[in-house]
């Protein structure tokens, strides 16, 4: 697993807090790459990724980056999980996303339950429904044989200031 984002304190806390989290989850170690801001190199990143034999990746990058992130990724043959900061990949995202890695996405946002409208729900479903997209758990070996409990409390961790959810909480 690794965490992949810009050189930036923002970041860089976001990124201490993942791996915080993961230890407390017994997850394997977590690699992290820090990139100059403005100036993302993707396939720099999917190649060093992908030499390390990384199958799960956390982008804390823009969307700009993410998209640069995923179509080097495309043409190396490289298809990670790949967990995703919605607020900071914008609205897009479903047009940056490879067919072959449309499971393999996952998007974290820093809502809860209070905060999601009626409408918003609807929109959320008809993204799902229009890109054939189902709400699967992690098939990547860093995840592999977790239960939703072990591996859900990670989101809570990317609200800055904010202490992981409880296990379970669905958010």
């Amino acid at each position: 697993m690794a965490v992949l984002c810009p050189d930036t304190e923002f970041s860089r806390q976001i990124a201490k807090s993942i791996e915080d989290q993961g230890k407390k989850l017994g997850w394997e170690t977590l690699a992290k790459i820090y990139y100059p801001r403005e100036r993302f190199n993707g396939a720099q990143s999917v190649t060093e990724l992908k030499q390390q034999g990384i199958d799960t990746v956390f982008h804390l990058g823009t969307g700009a980056d993410t998209g640069a992130l995923f179509k080097d990724a495309e043409a190396a043959g490289w298809s990670p999980a790949v967990y995703l900061l919605g607020t900071l990949v914008g609205r897009n995202i479903t047009e940056l996303v490879p067919a072959k890695m449309k499971n393999q996405v996952f998007l974290a946002s820093p809502t809860i339950p209070a905060d999601i409208s009626a409408a918003g729900a609807a929109e959320y479903s008809a993204l799902l429904e229009k890109n054939k997209a189902r709400c699967n758990p992690c098939r990547s070996s860093g995840f592999r044989n977790r239960s939703r409990q072990d591996t859900g409390p990670w989101i809570g961790t990317l609200r800055e200031g904010s202490e992981p959810r409880a296990a379970g909480d669905d958010a």
